[in-house]
């Protein structure tokens, strides 16, 4: 049987805080991050982010400079995305 309300070992409420704290953070972010991650979320070809070869999604991305530093701070993320793909 499913441990009843007073048998749970509070996973559940540690998982609700989870996603509320997350959804939170997500909520304050920078609007160039949060924009950025909507463009990289409806993106068709990772390939074209992580090991750009041919076509390189981010020289398609002009806004990334109206933003100081922001293209650099995506290049750095790409170079810790390629690193980690590469262990």
């Amino acid at each position: 049987a499913p441990p009843t309300a007073d048998e749970s070992d509070g996973a559940e409420e540690l998982i609700e805080e989870a996603f509320v704290n997350r959804k939170s953070q997500i909520q304050n972010l920078p609007e160039p991050v949060t924009t950025f991650g909507r463009a990289l979320r409806q993106l068709r070809e990772p390939e074209s982010f992580l090991f750009p070869g041919t076509s390189d999604w981010l020289a398609s991305i002009g806004w990334l400079d109206e933003v100081e530093g922001f293209r650099a701070m995506v290049e750095a993320f790409r170079l810790d995305l390629q690193r980690w793909t590469a262990a």
